[in-house]
């Protein structure tokens, strides 16, 4: 979202000689357009102030221009800032001090005169009195985005990116509906919030929430504080709706999303004890790093499985523990979905699999580091096998198998397979494959890349033993 910008003018401005305590006010002009728009509300994001002293200065925000009228009712406040002279520096000991912007969070700013101004006023609160004129110019520079709900309470790092882009949690205070387990919210269950409102955002305090959640309301945005644990499934079947869970968070039972068009973005820690199921279409899994992992301690599911078409799991860790439950660590099954920076820890069957309902999918870039039976199998025609790597499997590092025609396995690194197992294998009916540029390990007895096809092209591999 585009930040403008309102400014006073050193020239016009809080020209007056000012006391301890004493205040200036003025009714500072919204941007052009906003002004020709008649828009009259924003939210403010970015602050700047510079001085010719170095005082202790305070702002007040006003909805109105009677400022600090007498009269409680028309003295319509809407914050106060501190500006401290010690956290002003000027730049190579001379000119002018500029202080730190001193935003902790967005403001909401409502012009109540519907004159598209920002009403504000400068409080002397040093000592030492602020000089007239020239001696005494100051310069205020406002930050401002047109009004939205969103953003009000999160930190001024979270809208403009941060230093170095990095992120701040959001705050509540800018959210319809508050969730606490403790009972300080609107609710304290998360299934009843979902339940209350259409396209609501609802922000859920830490705590442990057991029950099961039903997610059947389209366009919802849910936010789940750092260390919060659900009890209980969660299936997500409405369209449009965005899950963030905060770092450390966990479900316990199997997390389904059946529903199209979601986003579902996990900060690093996460953890799905029961594994997550995308079987709608177009949707977007990020696990936020390794640290995240989906699981299945009872061996009934797969640990990560996109049903649905055009759906992409990225960055999350997937483990299920060897045993006599065949399931895959992690299966793509629709159409062009896509796996990539994903982790495998191990599988009592395949690691990651295209299973043979799957079409034109991608793997680019995973990591395999055990499974019972094939690191990778592909399993639909024309799937991508790109710049994994692949370790100590009990059968092929990667299978081209009699279904997965005109696939490609490019840039791969595959080794330490059981004895007898080919690194990478292309079956009899694998037709017109490529495997070309993999690093693979021949274990010393030829088994690196073996092609049963008689259509399929293989070049430039390196099959020498690791």
């Amino acid at each position: 979202m585009t930040i403008k910008y309102v400014a006073s003018d050193k020239d016009d401005h809080f020209r007056g000689a000012l006391i301890e305590n004493a205040i200036a006010s003025e009714s500072l002009s919204m941007p052009a357009d906003w002004i020709t728009a008649g828009v009259q509300k924003g939210v403010i994001s970015e602050m700047s102030f510079q001085s010719d002293q170095n005082l202790d200065w305070e702002l007040l925000f006003w909805s109105k221009n009677e400022y600090d009228n007498t009269d409680l009712d028309l003295s319509t406040v809407i914050t106060r800032i501190t500006l401290a002279a010690t956290d002003a520096d000027q730049v190579a000991g001379s000119d002018q001090y500029i202080y730190k912007n001193p935003l902790l969070a967005n403001i909401g700013y409502m012009d109540e005169d519907n004159s598209s101004k920002v009403h504000v006023s400068l409080i002397n609160r040093s000592t030492t009195a602020k000089g007239a004129g020239d001696a005494g110019k100051v310069a205020l520079r406002i930050g401002i985005t047109p009004w939205d709900d969103e953003l009000l309470g999160m930190r001024h790092e979270e809208l403009t990116g941060g230093a170095g882009g990095e992120e701040e949690e959001a705050t509540f205070e800018s959210w319809d509906i508050l969730v606490d387990a403790a009972g300080g919210g609107d609710t304290t269950s998360i299934d009843t919030a979902i339940g209350t409102a259409s396209t609501a955002t609802i922000y859920v305090k830490q705590g442990t929430y057991t029950e099961t959640i039903t997610g059947d309301v389209a366009g919802q945005h849910v936010y789940l504080e750092p260390g919060t644990d659900i009890v209980g499934a969660v299936t997500v079947s409405a369209a449009d709706v965005s899950w963030e869970m905060g770092a450390g968070s966990s479900a316990s039972l199997l997390f389904t999303w059946s529903g199209a068009n979601g986003n579902f973005i996990m900060r690093n820690g996460c953890d799905l004890s029961e594994g997550l199921l995308a079987s709608g279409n177009l949707n977007f899994m990020d696990g936020g790093g390794w640290g995240s992992i989906a699981t299945g301690t009872n061996n009934t599911v797969h640990a990560l499985r996109l049903t649905g078409d055009d759906c992409i799991v990225t960055n999350i860790t997937s483990n299920l523990a060897a045993g006599a439950f065949l399931f895959d660590s992690l299966r793509l099954d629709g159409a062009r979905n896509i796996a990539t920076t994903c982790k495998v820890i191990d599988s009592p069957d395949e690691g990651l699999s295209c299973g043979t309902t799957s079409t034109d999918c991608l793997a680019l870039g995973n990591t395999v580091l055990g499974a019972d039976l094939n690191g990778i199998i592909v399993g639909g025609p024309a799937s991508r096998i790109i710049g994994n790597y692949v370790i100590a499997t009990g059968e092929q590092g990667i299978d081209l198998s009699d279904t997965g025609d005109n696939s490609v396995a490019c840039g791969n690194i595959c080794k330490d397979q059981a004895a007898g197992q080919d690194s990478i294998l292309i079956d009899a009916n694998g037709e017109n494959c490529v495997v070309a540029s993999n690093r693979v390990d021949d274990l010393g007895t030829s088994n690196g890349v073996a092609d049963n096809s008689g259509t399929s092209v293989t070049g430039a591999n390196n099959e020498s033993a690791f």
